[in-house]
């Protein structure tokens, strides 16, 4: 039997945004432990954009997803490397 966050996941996945949030409804309200990656999980990031969905992360108790669409460092940076490699050249 599939929980109500996989049937959410599967309507997300078919791009259902009102049945998926539906089901993230219920799950929330049966405390479904795997609420708890929503905020973090690919097949989800199609409804990320939606009201309903920031509600809910943030009724769960999660910071808002942010991702930038480009860093604004070079990845070496801000890993504090030195640029051209491990040894700077």
């Amino acid at each position: 039997m599939a929980t109500a966050v996989e049937v959410a996941q599967t309507y997300a996945v078919l791009h259902r945004k009102g049945e998926a949030l539906q089901w993230l409804e219920y799950a929330y309200e049966a405390r479904a432990p795997y609420m708890l990656s929503i905020n973090r999980h690919p097949d989800f990031a199609l409804l990320r954009a939606e009201q309903q969905f920031q509600n809910l992360v943030r009724r769960i108790g999660w910071p808002q997803c942010r991702i930038p669409s480009s860093p604004s460092r070079p990845r070496s940076e801000r890993l504090g490397q030195q640029p051209g490699g491990v040894n700077g050249g």
